[in-house]
């Protein structure tokens, strides 16, 4: 389904806006919604396709979709646009402001990270994966490396690029790497962040890794998990 085929004027909205002066408040009415996070962080690594948006927010709807992205759209968040003939498809990209949007998705992404509720067994994009590298790098670990590890992930081309302490990542074959590494989003996050099950992580050799082993090995220790929030006692809760 397609953000146009739904009825003229702003699309109908999930749950009750705030409808408050407070910036917050208005915020939470533009990506607050059901789906608009997801959405919005599979188009961080730039321009997608309906088909390859609703790939990789598990469990959304063909309708569920079309609404959220035309909401962000009447929002300003982001752009449609027909891709050139003989294609047929249409393309949603973040405007500026839109891409404004990835510090909000780092800080949410490093404050759920200690969540004692997070289940890392659950389904993994590509873009989820190297959006999270981006908040759990130890800059100080990553320091002594210097290059380009490409990702083959679920038989789409992702980078990562070291230097100087930071990290930089995007979707697309990159030139002269240092490593590949080749297999699915969760097993390879199992590796670099230690997370998921007992099973995720014995699926570790369900990697494949080509190039510089010492620079592959480097690249899975730069990454730093914080310890978990602790849930309160219940027989401590006030007010129980």
């Amino acid at each position: 389904m397609d953000p146009s085929m739904l009825p003229a004027g702003r699309p109908p909205e999930d749950r009750p806006l705030y409808r408050d002066a407070c910036r917050a408040a208005h915020a939470m009415d533009i990506v607050g919604q059901r789906w608009a996070i997801p959405v919005l962080r599979e188009l961080m690594l730039g321009p997608r396709r309906f088909s390859e948006i609703e790939n990789n927010v598990f469990g959304i709807s063909e309708a569920a979709l079309a609404q959220r992205l035309a909401s962000l759209e009447a929002a300003g968040v982001l752009t449609r646009q027909a891709l050139p003939p003989p294609l047929s498809d249409e393309i949603y990209e973040l405007t500026d402001w839109g891409y404004a949007a990835e510090p909000i998705l780092w800080m949410l992404s490093g404050w759920a990270m200690q969540s004692p509720l997070h289940d890392p067994a659950r389904p993994l994009s590509a873009a989820s994966l190297l959006l999270s590298m981006k908040v759990m790098l130890d800059r100080e670990a990553a320091a002594p490396l210097t290059g380009i590890i490409r990702m083959k992930l679920s038989g789409e081309d992702y980078y990562a690029t070291l230097e100087q302490g930071d990290i930089e990542v995007g979707r697309g074959r990159p030139e002269k790497v240092r490593v590949t590494i080749t297999g699915e989003p969760a097993i390879l996050a199992g590796w670099l962040f230690g997370s998921g099950d007992d099973e995720t992580l014995a699926a570790a050799d369900k990697l494949a890794v080509e190039g510089d082993l010492a620079f592959a090995m480097g690249f899975a220790d730069c990454f730093d998990v914080p310890e978990k929030a602790p849930l309160p006692d219940a027989d401590e809760t006030p007010f129980a």
